[in-house]
């Protein structure tokens, strides 16, 4: 069993209300105010979202194997992971039942927003091994709705977890290209998202 903390640069520990639990995947919203877990029971994972303030936990999801939760720029949005369905949305309230953004038989990993919240960066093991993509997300009606993936990277290596910077210039992922895991970070100029660029350097081994 877990127990969530804040922890401050100083290193300083607080323990929140929320009673222990198996979970996993911790991920803080933009506004600091929320945190999104999974933790799972009767043979499923599921998306929850805690909110400290009040000592309340909402759940999101009900059965299935649903990782990695992803913050919207705006805090409105959680996208996960669906194993075997593809990358999913929900509302972070629970107003609206949880739906499909990208779907696909495969295992597909969301990363990270723009600052915009206009693409989302992932990786996607179609092709055997991880490669990273990026895709436009667009607000309809309340509803993320995503457009045409574009493959960020193509290579024979394992390449994931792709992090936009908070300027969206670069992008930072790890690869094992060195023939062991470590973070890269790439430039990525106007309008050229998805498109192979030409600055790279190799930051630290992960």
């Amino acid at each position: 069993m877990a127990t969530l903390q804040w922890v401050e640069p100083t290193g300083r520990k607080e323990s929140l209300a929320a009673k222990p639990g198996a979970y996993r995947s911790v991920s803080l919203s933009p506004d600091g105010k929320r945190v999104a877990l999974t933790t799972g029971e009767a043979g499923s994972t599921d998306l929850w979202v805690y909110d400290p303030q009040r000592d309340a936990m909402t759940r999101l999801t009900f059965g299935g194997s649903n990782l990695c939760p992803t913050w919207s720029t705006d805090g409105q949005y959680l996208v996960f992971t669906s194993v075997g369905r593809g990358i999913f949305q929900v509302r972070a309230d629970g107003a609206s039942p949880p739906q499909a953004l990208t779907p696909n038989r495969a295992l597909q990993v969301p990363g990270s927003f723009t600052l915009d919240g206009k693409r989302l960066a992932y990786h996607d093991f179609s092709a055997g091994n991880a490669q990273i993509w990026t895709v436009p997300v667009e607000n309809q009606g309340g509803l993320l709705k995503a457009g045409t993936p574009e493959q960020f990277l193509k290579s024979s290596f394992t390449e994931q977890e792709p992090i936009f910077s908070p300027d969206g210039r670069w992008l930072a992922y790890s690869s094992t290209e060195s023939g062991k895991n470590e973070v890269y970070v790439r430039d990525l100029p106007p309008n050229r998202l998805g498109r192979l660029s030409s600055g790279r350097s190799r930051t630290t081994a992960a």
